[in-house]
């Protein structure tokens, strides 16, 4: 897939929004690691416990633990960074972020590039924020905005992560129908402007069949890339990227 090339090495990259954003820094991860430069995954929010089986988990109550954990990283173990588990993160079989003041010491110390998961969506493909979501970084850091294109197939009542916010951005909504490119386009400009995504990845491309979505997603990619974001079509499923 090689989607590490879109991304600089060394920063903090922080992924948000919804279909997606776990598969998107697991892929980011695994090319880092294949490529010699050294990456750690960790989490702002909350995070299934089954998320990221492939890494070791490592855990941080305080910044000084975080930064041995950076220097484990470093020293070549694939790591997951989350705070000791809670008696409310077991009975809901989450893990905890860590604090995201910890992140620009980690980085600036260690030369890591931080793979941050910043957000939640239910599993939803498209995620609208309450106020103090996503939990980001407090630098400026490479926001990418992810976004399932299966919120185009689906029901606004399937596809979206509190659909009254998106009516609250945009109007009222059929909930019964799924959102139109103009309208996921108009809510993205008005609710991510201020996120500064960097990019936005469209993931799900694969599950655009018929000739009715394909022209959809176009179009979608076509209005997001008039209001001024940078664009790039993918499916994590299929490791298909098309920049």
């Amino acid at each position: 897939m090689i989607f590490s090339d879109l991304i600089p090495k060394g920063d903090c990259i922080t992924a948000i929004g919804g279909g997606g954003k776990t598969g998107l820094l697991e892929a980011l991860e695994k090319e880092l690691n294949a490529d010699g430069a050294p990456a750690l995954v960790t989490v702002t929010t909350r995070l299934g416990r089954w998320q990221f089986p492939g890494l070791t988990r490592a855990e941080a109550s305080n910044q000084a633990e975080a930064l041995e954990a950076a220097a484990r990283a470093v020293r070549g173990e694939r790591l997951l960074l989350t705070r000791p588990s809670t008696p409310s993160d077991l009975e809901h079989d989450k893990y905890s972020g860590i604090d995201p003041g910890w992140l620009r010491p980690m980085r600036e110390k260690s030369g890591l590039t931080l793979l941050v998961e910043a957000d939640g969506s239910m599993g939803r493909p498209l995620k609208a924020h309450l106020p103090g979501e996503p939990v980001l970084p407090d630098r400026p850091s490479f926001v990418v905005a992810v976004l399932g294109l299966t919120a185009l197939t689906l029901s606004a009542a399937e596809a979206v992560h509190r659909p009254e916010i998106v009516a609250a951005h945009i109007g009222p909504i059929n909930l019964e129908q799924p959102l139109t490119p103009g309208q996921t386009a108009a809510f993205v400009k008005s609710a991510w402007s201020g996120l500064n995504p960097r990019l936005i990845f469209l993931n799900q491309i694969d599950a655009m069949n018929t000739p009715d979505e394909k022209e959809a997603a176009g179009e979608l990619a076509a209005l997001l890339k008039r209001d001024g974001f940078r664009i790039v079509f993918g499916s994590l499923y299929k490791g298909i990227l098309e920049k």
